[in-house]
């Protein structure tokens, strides 16, 4: 990798906060609170791991957690706080120590921490100067042993949280994990308490970061610094603690109809129906999904809410059941039985409330059992709380949970039934649920079980919140310039040489900053460097409140990575000569060597039908509009276009804004001056979107981005936004375009890892990278943990059975298949054993009997995400969370056989 610009926001500063947050159980205001160890144990000792007595730490006076807890010192110059054995990162290596604290309300002696004042540049500046809000950085105190119970100290400024894009937070970390986290009081001169209860870390090694990531960038409302003072370790708490995942310390009032206390948990946008009392029905197939929900397994043919008359307990006239009145594909009704298995997930939603109260019943198996009967709440993905039935047939009862610690986040509720009905445990086989209300009173007392200390991550380093991406290439380098998945989509940028390892991003181009501005919403273009050698960045300004809505605007700069771009609002136009100005966006702008000209491809509308828009210029400043490149019927939009030009050939690429055909698509040449669709047009599946080219001539790449889905849970609805992926284009030997797996990831990926199977069905056998099936049956090999790829050759499958590519959660039953269906040419992701969720990517690819399917799977365990390459011909995307938790191998329901099953990492 080569070296690339020095950011205020540092690598250490990443690297931490891809820790995770661990959490403790809190008891009444009366009482001191108790830490998950002691609710486990239900006794106050301290955690086995602690080298301190019970004694010591129960009897210990306030003192200084670590050497200079204060920040009593300063004027040492440049690394003046690393002098005193801390380790500083951006701006508070620059700092001069202590901030002098006599206009700091709260603060004890002359000295505080603060992310800003007098500062040096270097170790040869001599002259101090004022460093301010706008730089950014990070401090990490000494390890020291946490010797009792409560950490106390002092904190102001910004309120942003460790793991929100722009953080201004202290954090303690054991391990290496962020254990307890807290951030300023959104204040500029006040300093205020805050206590950690630290019990079950007693005794072992812990380190303090302090974090400052927001620039002076105000668009958020949060002070762009941090305060810190006074780190002391007691047995005494001086206030409430905070900083954790679990439940609080709310007094519980309770309230005699739950039913209607509170308001809905979660609402369908745009309608007024009950859905989280599931109050409709009847919309036949895909009922659930077509109401807001996301569905995996048989859910796909639940009719809605089923009719509930004979439901004790229940509110209004229906309930959610996982079995009941059901229509397949063909809209053929059937009656779903108690064997049907699936997971629903709820639209997300922000907890506000200090509870949450709803009604259950069903099975007794809870969400990590392997035949769970479950409900749950996740946040960021990961499971904070639970409940089961009662196991009592056609009965429901309240359920509250305390979820006051877990205000202001984003959550999602999942119904998880993964039980047969098989009668093997004893437990009911479905689950019912009805009637989720947000409430400050509960139904019910929470129940201790109902707390998952589960662990929330932060984000993570290599992750790029990422839109549209927009690819330049120069030099050996790929500068990914892309919309960022956040506020207004202001432009970022990172760099990279290799496809694996990526420079930290940084704004370059915000969007505009006044109500009116034109670029109030900053949308796709491209890059270009013109003939003066300086690069142009045209991009898309969207405003839905002024006239024209979209505009194509012009920024420049001296350099592809400077974090400055000159805006040029007298380059702005937008449609003319029949183009609609409402839509006309993604500017793509590149030198055609053929018209002798720079041609501009937009996304746009030509009289009432889709297009892809041209326009030309011979100097990339006068702009003349021309007759579409292409259009075509469509109530949505051809989307982010690119004129791909390869080995002499040319194809036409587009993201498809529709629906039921989601997916990244091409054209190809009639042969008479137009365009038309070949026999394979997609290039992957609905799990790939906004694809665009970059390259030098003889190796063009893809780049595109896998969706995220509502919660971060699979059975949640894909959304705006996602991660990185990148697929090689290629020509096969009849001209046809072609995606493959980039040999830069290949390359990176090379190293063999011996293949262990985790389990095998009857007629299963695999033998010196040989997998044979007979049968229906399948094996497995062990899960992964990093970035891994598999090759392998299908040489002998059915033609008409289904078989492929397996992934089983041996834990909990969840499952996962890529399928091959010869009959229909189509490979298939799908989720819990059903293929007809019409939301599942899917990819038509020629799968011929009698001929070999070559396979690279990669999965990314920690981006949770996976891609396999059919014969180097086709993609299929898929997101894929709690990868690593899941075996991966071989199935088919008539037997096949594989050859040169290989793994590498």
């Amino acid at each position: 990798m080569k070296r690339y610009k020095e950011l205020n926001v540092l690598p250490a500063l990443l690297v931490a906060l891809t820790a995770t947050v661990a959490g403790c159980k809190v008891g009444p205001e009366d009482s001191p609170p108790q830490s998950v160890a002691e609710v486990v144990s239900g006794g106050g000792g301290s955690s086995s791991s602690s080298s301190s007595s019970s004694s010591d730490s129960e009897n210990y006076p306030p003192t200084s957690l670590f050497e200079h807890s204060g920040f009593e010192f300063c004027c040492g110059g440049f690394g003046t706080y690393e002098a005193h054995g801390f380790t500083a990162s951006g701006v508070v290596q620059m700092l001069d120590g202590g901030q002098w604290a006599a206009d700091i309300e709260g603060a004890e002696g002359e000295r505080v921490f603060a992310s800003f004042g007098d500062g040096f540049d270097d170790d040869g500046d001599t002259s101090a100067e004022w460093k301010g809000w706008e730089l950014t950085g990070s401090l990490t105190t000494p390890e020291f042993e946490i010797p009792a119970r409560y950490i106390n100290f002092l904190a102001g400024g910004g309120t942003n949280t460790f793991d929100s894009d722009r953080p201004t937070a202290i954090v303690l970390k054991v391990g290496g994990d962020v254990v307890r986290h807290a951030t300023g009081n959104g204040q500029e001169a006040t300093l205020s308490v805050v206590t950690w209860d630290v019990q079950e870390f007693v005794g072992q090694l812990a380190r303090i970061e302090i974090i400052d990531g927001h620039d002076d960038e105000g668009s958020d409302g949060s002070l762009p610094m941090i305060l810190a003072d006074r780190f002391e370790a007691s047995s005494t708490a001086e206030t409430s603690p905070s900083g954790v995942t679990d439940g609080g310390s709310v007094e519980l009032v309770f309230t005699e109809t739950p039913e209607t206390e509170g308001f809905s948990l979660f609402t369908r946008p745009g309608s007024d129906q009950n859905i989280a009392g599931f109050e409709f029905c009847c919309g036949g197939f895909n009922t659930y999904q077509e109401h807001s929900f996301g569905v995996t397994g048989d859910f796909v043919y639940l009719d809605g809410g089923e009719w509930a008359e004979a439901f004790e307990g229940r509110q209004g006239e229906r309930v959610f059941a996982s079995f009941g009145n059901a229509f397949d594909e063909d809209e053929g009704n059937f009656f779903l039985g108690w064997g049907a298995t699936g997971r629903l997930s709820s639209p997300e939603f922000s907890i506000g409330s200090n509870f949450i109260n709803f009604l259950i019943g069903g099975g007794n198996n809870q969400y990590n059992e392997a035949y769970a009967t479950a409900v749950v709440l996740r946040v960021d993905g990961e499971v904070v709380r639970q409940a089961s039935g009662s196991n009592v047939e056609n009965s429901l009862e309240w359920v509250s949970w305390d979820v006051s610690a877990l205000k202001g986040r984003q959550g999602v509720i999942e119904i998880i039934d993964m039980h047969p009905d098989d009668g093997s445990d004893g437990a009911l086989p479905y689950v019912l649920a009805d009637e989720f209300r947000a409430s400050d009173k509960v139904a019910v007392e929470p129940s201790d079980d109902s707390v998952v200390t589960n662990v929330l991550p932060g984000p993570l380093a290599n992750r790029l919140k990422m839109g549209d991406p927009n690819p330049f290439y120069e030099d050996g380098t790929y500068y990914l310039y892309y919309l960022q998945d956040d506020g207004n989509h202001p432009w970022y940028l990172s760099q990279t040489d290799d496809l694996v390892n990526f420079s930290s991003a940084y704004e370059v181009l915000p969007a505009g900053s006044e109500p009116d501005s034109q670029d109030n919403w900053t949308g796709s273009g491209s890059v270009i460097k013109d003939e003066s050698g300086q690069y142009r960045m045209y991009y898309t300004g969207h405003n839905q409140t002024i006239d024209p809505v979209e505009a194509v605007m012009l920024a420049t700069a001296g350099s592809p990575d400077s974090d400055v771009w000159e805006k040029q609002p007298e380059s702005t136009f937008s449609g003319d000569s029949g183009y609609s100005d409402f839509d006309f966006r993604d500017p793509w702008v590149f030198w055609n060597e053929g018209d002798g000209s720079y041609w501009m491809l937009l996304t746009s509308r030509y009289n009432s039908q889709a297009a892809i828009a041209l326009y030309t210029s011979p100097d990339l400043d006068t702009w003349t509009a021309e007759a579409p490149l292409y259009q075509e019927d469509s109530n949505l939009n051809l989307e982010v276009p690119d004129l791909l030009q390869l080995a002499g050939d040319e194809y036409l690429i587009y993201s498809d804004q529709r629906d039921d055909s989601r997916q990244v698509r091409h054209l190809v040449s009639d042969g008479s001056g137009g365009w038309e669709y070949p026999a394979f047009d997609a290039l992957d599946g609905r799990g790939y979107y906004a694809g665009r080219s970059a390259g030098p001539e003889n190796s063009k790449l893809l780049f595109g981005w896998v969706p995220h889905k509502s919660g971060a849970v699979d059975s949640g609805r894909s959304r705006w936004g996602g991660d990185l992926v990148v697929h090689q284009l290629g020509k096969t030997e009849t001209e046809e375009l072609a995606v493959s797996l980039p040999e830069m990831i290949r390359t990176e990926t090379s190293t063999a890892v011996a293949l262990n199977v985790a389990s095998s069905g009857e007629g299963a056998s695999f033998d010196s990278g040989n997998v044979s099936l007979v049968g229906d049956t399948s094996v497995m090999f062990e899960s992964v943990s990093q970035l891994t790829r598999f090759e392998l050759a299908i040489d002998q499958f059915p033609a008409d059975e289904a078989f492929g590519l397996a992934f089983k959660d041996p834990n909990n039953g969840r499952t996962a298949q890529i399928e091959f269906d010869v009959s229909e040419d189509e490979v298939r992701f799908s989720l819990d054993g059903v293929r007809e969720n019409p939301l599942d990517p899917a990819v038509l690819t020629p799968l011929v009997s009698g001929e070999s399917i070559n396979l690279e799977l990669l999965l990314d365990p920690v981006l949770e995400y996976g891609v396999v390459y059919i014969n180097d011909f086709r993609a299929l995307t898929f997101r894929f969370y709690e990868l690593n938790q899941y075996d991966i191998g071989l199935y088919s329901k008539a037997g096949l056989t594989a050859t040169s099953v290989q793994r590498f990492e």
